[in-house]
């Protein structure tokens, strides 16, 4: 497409026109206007309203019971007990917001437990960000060790924006958009019991999930549309934006960071938040693997730095595709979970290894993004790389290699 000003015009209309797309039922949103969009304790105080039997808003016990049977059903690898939940009474759920004990400063997102039925729910949730290093365990072993939950049974829940994989294995993964299934059935099925105020507040709470938080399918589509019909147009306004802000220091950083680095790594892909490259020792020893296009390159493991939009600095390691037979992904990642100490379900695609974030000032320039780089890839060379290559090299033999 050319690159000219009608053409920059229509791009403009086609946007403009998708603030009226259905995605867009209100123009204005209760939660928006109370600055919920992506607060974690917001969205974790309105969860707690639902699963609370005892407030009024005619539900009972209908939201811990779905939102155990859909984690049973995500997690079906896993061995989910609480699946009694579906047949016990559980009116007598006790749901605390910010849940900790006096032996220990941590604070649990949200924590409910029934004495009937001696259960126990525990839900971190996650919108932007991801858990620490540690916090999953952290938080396990707080409750595990308490004693009023001593003889309970136990359910972990880590509430997050995709379903991500929690570092734990005892840990059940669950989305927003299954949130988002799991009230919008909820408000179906009791569209005689809910008060026109709750149906209202759901509406308004659906919505705003949608608008900010996990997206919409058909609002998805209009937009992959609109990419590919003005890409060109996009493309140039892309490479001019870039110039500035944010994504140009992250990309100068980079920039310098590779030239600092020289020798030690390959540099893969640059983007204005994104910067992957392989250690020059882990380059060495493992071969381009045939059918595996990864960040458009061969080597199934890569790390990279991620510029994450809550003004934090990552680097992670990460195991992607490996199509040959003759090399045991599997195997292969969890070796690499134990140089961690991290137990997390094995997806059969990309498997992240390790990451580890920093924060940033609220308007981060090149120079400090180097200095956080410099420091997180110091870290990781002096204290896990050593360990790494030992553990990856058996998996590249010559005679694995044969097979490329």
């Amino acid at each position: 497409m050319e690159i000219n000003e009608r053409n920059i015009v229509k791009l403009i209309r086609e946007l403009d026109n998708l603030k009226k797309h259905g995605s867009y039922p209100t123009g204005f949103n209760l939660f928006e206007a109370a600055g919920m969009v992506r607060q974690e304790i917001r969205h974790s105080n309105f969860l707690s309203f639902l699963l609370d039997p005892r407030k009024p808003h005619g539900l009972g016990d209908q939201f811990i019971k779905k939102l155990m049977l859909r984690a049973a059903t995500i997690n079906e690898a896993k061995d989910v007990a609480q699946l009694s939940t579906l047949l016990g009474d559980f009116d007598d759920l006790v749901v605390a917001r910010e849940w900790n004990t006096t032996q220990s400063k941590l604070r649990i997102d949200i924590v409910a437990w029934s004495h009937q039925n001696q259960s126990v729910f525990v839900f971190e949730n996650k919108v932007d960000s991801s858990a620490g290093a540690t916090q999953l365990a952290d938080y396990e072993e707080l409750v595990l060790q308490h004693d009023n939950f001593r003889n309970y049974k136990k359910t972990f829940i880590y509430l997050t924006k995709n379903g991500e994989d929690p570092d734990e294995v005892s840990w059940l993964q669950i989305s927003y958009e299954n949130v988002i299934e799991i009230i919008e059935e909820m408000a179906n099925e009791n569209k005689s019991v809910l008060g026109s105020d709750l149906r209202i507040a759901i509406n308004h709470y659906v919505d705003l999930l949608r608008r900010n938080i996990v997206g919409d399918e058909s609002l998805k589509a209009e937009c992959s549309r609109i990419i590919e019909q003005y890409r060109d147009v996009l493309d140039f306004i892309y490479k001019n934006a870039e110039q500035v802000g944010t994504g140009a220091d992250f990309k100068k950083a980079s920039e310098k960071f590779r030239d600092g680095a020289g020798e030690q790594i390959k540099e893969l892909v640059s983007k204005p938040t994104q910067y992957a490259f392989i250690p020059v020792p882990l380059y060495t020893i493992i071969p381009d693997c045939m059918g595996t296009n990864y960040w458009g390159q061969t080597k199934p493991i890569i790390m990279w730095f991620y510029l994450r939009g809550d003004n934090s600095l990552g680097l992670i390691l990460e195991v992607g595709p490996i199509p040959d037979p003759n090399i045991d992904r599997l195997r292969l990642v969890e070796s690499l979970q134990n140089v961690f100490g991290r137990k997390r379900v094995v997806s059969d695609t990309y498997s992240r290894v390790w990451s580890e974030y920093v924060r940033l000032d609220d308007e981060p320039d090149a120079e400090m993004i180097l200095v956080k780089m410099n420091g997180l890839w110091s870290k990781f060379k002096e204290t896990h790389l050593p360990q790494v290559v030992e553990v990856v090299e058996p998996f590249f033999s010559k005679k694995s290699a044969d097979a490329f």
